[in-house]
């Protein structure tokens, strides 16, 4: 197995245990919390498969970047959550659904 795989594996872990772990922490109405405010799952789709995507492709665009890091700002806008996002939304005094 080569280094950039295991860097990928690594990378793959890394996020989806850092979901698993925001997920052990969710309390079971948080599973149906946006499927009863049907406007706010609208929005949330749209911000993230669509602007969020589109802004980071338009950044890549707009700006001569080396790939390595062309490649983190895409993968990154699709990305399920952002690792540091919950925990930083719970201490702003967000609703951490």
């Amino acid at each position: 197995m080569s280094f950039q795989t295991l860097i990928l594996i690594a990378l793959k872990a890394s996020i989806a245990l850092s979901v698993f772990a925001i997920g052990l922490d969710s309390q079971p109405n948080d599973a149906t919390y946006l499927l009863r405010r049907p406007a706010r799952l609208a929005r949330s789709l749209v911000a993230m498969d669509i602007i969020m995507p589109v802004v980071a492709v338009a950044i890549v665009a707009a700006f001569n970047l080396p790939e390595a890091i062309e490649v983190s700002l895409v993968a990154l806008a699709v990305s399920p959550a952002p690792p540091i996002l919950p925990k930083k939304q719970i201490k702003a005094h967000g609703e951490p659904s």
